[in-house]
């Protein structure tokens, strides 16, 4: 307010708190702020790992492992994987042949197992995730 002709300052601040509040009592906006927000934040994070296996890899920048990763990609079909891929202890060529190329970010999971662990309890902790994603 303006006490004795000086302007004050806490005055000033209150147009741009009301317009903050009008923007984000609105829900397609609050959203779409939201989402920009995750994406930016998703988007530092996937920078980091990849500088980090870039690290790991030696003499590659991360824009490098970025683009190494988005051409070896693959995906499978957990509906195409059989008890019997995973059963043994010892990496499954069949399971290659199973997979297709895929874009980056455009799977819904990211499964990084052991082939050491318990065949029926990977198998079982599997179909458990993909019935929940399922339904």
């Amino acid at each position: 307010s303006i006490d004795c002709g000086v302007f004050s300052w806490l005055f000033a601040w209150q147009p741009p708190r009301l317009v903050m509040v009008c923007l984000v009592s609105r829900r397609s906006i609050r959203q779409r702020y939201q989402a920009a927000l995750l994406s930016f934040f998703e988007g530092r994070s996937q920078a980091r790992a990849a500088a980090a296996v870039a690290g790991l890899v030696g003499r590659c920048s991360a824009r490098e492992v970025v683009a190494q990763a988005a051409e070896r990609f693959r995906d499978l079909e957990l509906s195409a994987l059989r008890f019997e891929n995973i059963a043994d202890n010892k990496p499954d060529p069949m399971l290659f042949a199973l997979s297709s190329p895929a874009p980056l970010h455009q799977c819904d999971a990211f499964v990084s197992h052991s082939w050491h662990d318990d065949a029926g309890a990977k198998w079982e902790a599997v179909q458990q995730w993909r019935k929940s994603f399922i339904t």
